[in-house]
C-alpha cells in the first residue's frame, strides 16, 4: 500500500510539475499531424500560436500576450490564400489590412 502511495504522489507531482512548464503546448489530429502549437508562459499563450488542418497545411497563425491577442492574426483558407490580416492590441482588433 505504501509503495502505490508514493507512486501516486510521484505521478502527481510530475503532472503539476509538467501543467507549470512554460514548453510549447502542442496538440496533434488523430493522424499524427500537429493540429496547433503555442507559446506558453505561466500557464498563458505569450508569443505565437499555429494552427494547422488535418493535412498539415496552415490554417492560422495569431499572437497572445497574457493569453489575450495581441498582434498579428492571418488566417488562410484551403487552398493556401490569405483571407485575414488582422493587428490586435490587448485583445481588441485595431486593424484590418484586407
Amino acid at each position: 500500500m505504501l509503495k502505490k502511495n508514493i507512486i501516486i504522489i510521484i505521478f502527481a507531482v510530475i503532472c503539476y510539475s509538467v501543467s507549470w512548464s512554460d514548453d510549447p503546448l502542442v496538440e496533434f489530429w488523430a493522424n499524427g499531424k500537429k493540429m496547433s502549437e503555442s507559446e506558453m508562459k505561466d500557464r498563458k499563450r505569450n508569443g505565437k500560436t499555429i494552427k494547422w488542418n488535418e493535412n498539415g497545411l496552415k490554417i492560422y497563425e495569431i499572437d497572445y500576450k497574457d493569453d489575450k491577442r495581441d498582434g498579428r492574426f492571418i488566417r488562410w483558407d484551403i487552398d493556401g490564400q490569405k483571407i485575414a490580416d488582422l493587428e490586435y492590441k490587448d485583445d481588441m482588433m485595431i486593424k484590418d489590412s484586407l
